[in-house]
């Protein structure tokens, strides 16, 4: 590995090839990691690369592949736990094919939506993730399906896009059911924004497995909006005065739509002095890690949020044609039959049983 470092004259990855002793397109697949190599291979490309202080030209890579490796990526809140694990999933996977991100926070701003959406335009990104479609609207992302740029969404829905999605509803339904196992008949609900397609998901299921056991009452669902205040505002409502029903007795368990919000009905009950789980049981759906380290800890539902996230940053590295309305499903249990091209992706969604639950006293 001894050789001088060229002059002026930009390191190329045939330098690279050359110095570690093998062809360019293993020189290649070794520093992309894009295709198996023998370590002992991976590490003498390496140590060339160095070497030479070579760095990828990215626009000759483009020319080569035809097509850019950059993937946008719009997220409503990237301080968001939840938007924080699919972005995790969506980097490691997306890094893994050599690819790289352009993270574009907009804040729940459509005046940031739209100026990201025109600069993701310009830089001719290879394809672009959306987390949240309720976010843009049908139309907000159309300047990049009209570029050509492949559009895939995680959560929501957007005629024509593809996305990748959970069964909401059956996240609520197992952990409403899970709270009737174990002795539950007052279930409150903390919902969250009425705009938000997963949680009107996750607040049918909610309905749906009450009805079904005959304890729904529709004055137990309160209104949240996702964040930990208000989980926090609701709870402490639902302390201060019960809502009326048959028995006029509060709930002996709340159930919140995310974990954050539940996070925050824990927080309330607690400065409340209610014993949780002794006095009222709290859950969540979503399994963000913060829920595990919470005293107690928070009983959830697991959603595969990584996986989401990976599985996305696959297809967009990997599939050069996205059918219109091609769509990656993590559901309970068996996929969907559906007709025309579409990938299928069946994810987990766990049940996290902690310390937050237990019976209801007698």
């Amino acid at each position: 590995m001894g050789e001088p470092r060229p002059g002026l004259r930009r390191v190329t990855i045939k330098d690279v090839a050359r110095l570690a002793g093998v062809s360019v397109t293993t020189a290649s697949v070794a520093l992309r990691r894009s295709a198996p190599v023998s370590e002992a291979t991976r590490r003498r490309v390496v140590e060339a690369a160095r070497a030479l202080g070579y760095h990828p030209n990215r626009l000759a890579r483009t020319l080569v592949l035809r097509r850019s490796t950059l993937v946008g990526l719009l997220v409503p809140d990237i301080a968001d736990p939840y938007f924080h694990e699919i972005v995790k999933g969506i980097e490691s996977e997306v890094s893994r094919h050599g690819f790289s991100v352009v993270l574009c926070d907009t804040d729940r701003s459509a005046e940031r939506q739209s100026r990201y959406v025109t600069e993701l335009r310009e830089l001719q990104v290879s394809a672009v993730i959306a987390l949240g479609a309720e976010e843009y609207g049908e139309d907000g992302l159309r300047p990049l399906q009209e570029a050509g740029v492949r559009v895939v969404l995680i959560g929501g829905t957007i005629p024509g896009v593809a996305r990748v999605r959970i069964r909401n509803d059956e996240a609520a339904r197992l952990a409403t059911e899970y709270l009737l196992s174990l002795g539950h008949r007052r279930i409150a609900f903390v919902a969250g924004p009425e705009r938000n397609e997963a949680a009107r998901a996750r607040l049918r299921g909610y309905r749906r497995t009450l009805q079904l056991a005959g304890t729904w009452e529709p004055r137990l669902e309160l209104p949240g909006t996702f964040d930990v205040a208000s989980g926090y505002e609701a709870m402490y409502g639902l302390l201060a005065s019960p809502p009326e029903g048959p028995t006029r007795e509060r709930p002996t368990a709340v159930l919140a739509c995310n974990d954050q919000m539940a996070i925050g009905a824990l927080q309330a009950a607690l400065r409340a002095g209610v014993r949780v789980p002794g006095e009222m049981a709290v859950m969540g759906i979503g399994g963000i890690p913060l829920t595990a380290q919470m005293h107690p800890a928070l009983s959830t539902v697991g959603l595969p949020l990584r996986e989401m996230g990976r599985v996305a940053g696959e297809y967009v590295c990997t599939t050069s044609e996205w059918p219109p309305g091609r769509e990656i499903l993590a559901e309970v249990g068996v996929p969907h039959a559906h007709g025309g091209p579409v990938a299928v992706s069946v994810l987990p969604i766990r049940l996290l049983p902690r310390q937050s639950t237990a019976p209801p006293m007698r």
